[in-house]
């Protein structure tokens, strides 16, 4: 365990939102798969939630931002 995480402090951030999201799509697809149900409805959510994640993430970078500059 202290070898991942110390291959994970050591990483650029790109490299390590690559992993977070190539382990989403992985663990999406495999969940449809195992359940062999393409329920719509499931989509019609998740493109839901990428709207509100999409625009919402300027807004907490904004704050985020904000919040940087406060503290110091």
């Amino acid at each position: 365990m202290q070898t991942l995480q110390f291959y994970f402090e050591h990483q650029p951030n790109s490299h390590r939102i690559a992993v977070l999201t190539l382990s989403i799509i992985i663990f999406w697809n495999t969940e449809n798969i195992i359940a062999l149900n393409f329920d719509y409805r499931k989509w019609r959510h998740a493109l839901t939630n990428s709207f509100f994640t999409l625009t919402d993430a300027p807004v907490q970078f904004l704050l985020g931002i904000v919040l940087a500059y406060s503290t110091a």
